[in-house]
Parts: structure tokens; C-alpha cells; sequence
């Protein structure tokens, strides 16, 4: 499954500065502790509109400006956790548009999307 990726001119494509994933080695995007209650209202969310919508919406977009590269460390625990576009990737939309400027977090997430199923409908 293929994730569509785009790199515009305009891209960031500056080493990435942030840090990188214990588990994978790829670009983490370094959060506060609120990411854990942005990340549970968000896929809240998403899911009640994904399978609320799907009966009378052939079309569903999910849409995110600052994706970012798909993995989080929370600063004060030092855990890791999945990025907002990883947790709704299995969600019941028919079309998923991520935006990131910086070109390193783009291709993190591009990687870190491949295994999905729902990758095939996805766009960077």
C-alpha cells in the first residue's frame, strides 16, 4: 500500500533537530502531556464522525495541517507515543490529507504510514 507523497519547493528540508525513535530510528516530534488528551479527543472524534458519516457521505476526508512525523515523546515521562495521523489512519475515512513542512517529519511519516492498510489513501 502506497502513500501518495508530494514534496513541494517549499519544504523544509533542514536536518531534523528534535530527536529520533527508540523503536524505529526515525524523526519524533518532541510533546507536552497534553498531547495524551489532544490524542484521545481527536480519535474520539474522528471515530464518531468516520462511522457516524459513512451512510450518508460517500466521501470523508480527513484533513491535518502540522501532521508531523508520527510519533510523539512526551517530555516529562519520556514515553513515546504514536502521532495524531497514526492514530487515525484506521479510521473510516475515504481520503487522508497530511501537510508538514519540514521535509525529514514528511518522508518519518510516510515511512511509519506503509504498513496500513488504509496508506493506499493517504496523501503527504
Amino acid at each position: 500500500m502506497s502513500v501518495q507523497f508530494h514534496s513541494l519547493p517549499s519544504a523544509d528540508q533542514s536536518r531534523w533537530k528534535e530527536g529520533f525513535s527508540t523503536t524505529d530510528g526515525l524523526p519524533i516530534r518532541d510533546s507536552g502531556s497534553w498531547i495524551e488528551t489532544k490524542h484521545k479527543l481527536l480519535t474520539y472524534y474522528a471515530n464518531l464522525f468516520a462511522t457516524g458519516m459513512k451512510n450518508k457521505w460517500a466521501s470523508r476526508v480527513y484533513l491535518e495541517l502540522f501532521s508531523g512525523p508520527g510519533r510523539c515523546l512526551i517530555r516529562k515521562s519520556r514515553k513515546e507515543d504514536l502521532g495524531s495521523p497514526l492514530k487515525v489512519i484506521d479510521h473510516e475515512f475515504t481520503k487522508f490529507i497530511f501537510t508538514e513542512k519540514s521535509l525529514p517529519a514528511a518522508e518519518a511519516l510516510a515511512k511509519r504510514l506503509e504498513p496500513h492498510e488504509n496508506a493506499r489513501l493517504a496523501e503527504i
